[in-house]
């Protein structure tokens, strides 16, 4: 079993390593985990918890779920920043956090803090409007980490060790799961918010074509 000191060397050294990406995930695991606890102790305090995101979906717990647009059409458009921080799920947490984490130890160090930022703000911005337009109401990280898959997809084709890291097979299987989710959905067997990952996609391809030519 690792020491607390030897955890806590390497916790500090993921951070030290990406710092963005590490604080992203410590955000959407506390805000995930207040949903919990006050979803299981104080269960009437939801909807002002609520309050900050367009919405929120409760998948754990037996309460009845919380969705829907607060105010956002009221101009009280920046609610949507807060959507991709929020989590369904601990599965859809997870997932998104390890996609996250691995797109982002590849992308985080070439493009900086400052604009590693902004690509992941706005393109869970986008992705989170566009399904919404649709009337979706959508909660997680997946847009934004689907803009920095699209990112890499472009900026492999200019980097020799990129592409050596982000092999043609990983391309192959990322691109392969979003068109699979499609029918999937469809047929009722996941909900997943397909728009928003194809909108991100194609979010992060456009920038990351700007700014390689």
């Amino acid at each position: 079993m690792a020491s607390p000191f030897s955890i806590h060397a390497r916790l500090a050294g993921a951070f030290k390593r990406l710092p963005v990406t590490s604080v992203i995930v410590l955000v959407a695991a506390g805000l995930y985990a207040s949903t919990v606890y006050i979803s299981m102790f104080a269960p009437n305090t939801l909807p002002q918890f609520a309050q900050p995101s367009a919405m929120t979906i409760l998948q754990i717990t037996a309460w009845p779920e919380i969705h829907g647009p607060f105010q956002l059409w009221e101009g009280q458009v920046w609610r949507l920043f807060f959507n991709a921080m929020h989590h369904g799920g601990l599965g859809h947490l997870l997932l998104n956090s390890i996609s996250l984490w691995f797109l982002g130890g590849l992308l985080e160090s070439r493009l900086g803090k400052v604009k590693y930022t902004l690509l992941f703000l706005t393109a869970g911005y986008v992705s989170m409007l566009a399904q919404f337009l649709i009337g979706d109401f959508p909660v997680g990280m997946s847009g934004a980490v689907c803009a920095m898959f699209g990112y890499l997809i472009v900026l492999r084709d200019y980097d020799d060790e990129m592409a050596e890291r982000l092999p043609p097979r990983a391309i192959r299987m990322g691109l392969g799961c979003l068109v699979l989710f499609v029918p999937l959905t469809a047929a009722g067997l996941i909900n997943i918010a397909n728009l928003a990952h194809f909108v991100g996609l194609g979010y992060g391809w456009l920038l990351g074509w700007l700014a390689c030519r």
